[in-house]
């Protein structure tokens, strides 16, 4: 559990990831709001098939 903490606060401090956006995401929920993050389409898609 220390691990996850540790790797959690590593990258805060480093700005890979900014997790206090992430808390804004229960105030602004709905679906007008600003996305929190650009989603990029190729990864999204990655896993899905069409037919």
């Amino acid at each position: 559990m220390y691990a996850y903490i540790f790797s959690m606060y590593r990258k805060q401090k480093k700005g890979i990831v900014d997790y206090e956006r992430y808390g804004y995401l229960a105030l602004n929920d709905a679906l007008e709001d600003e996305l929190i993050e650009p989603r990029h389409k190729e990864v999204h898609d990655k896993g899905i098939k069409e037919s």
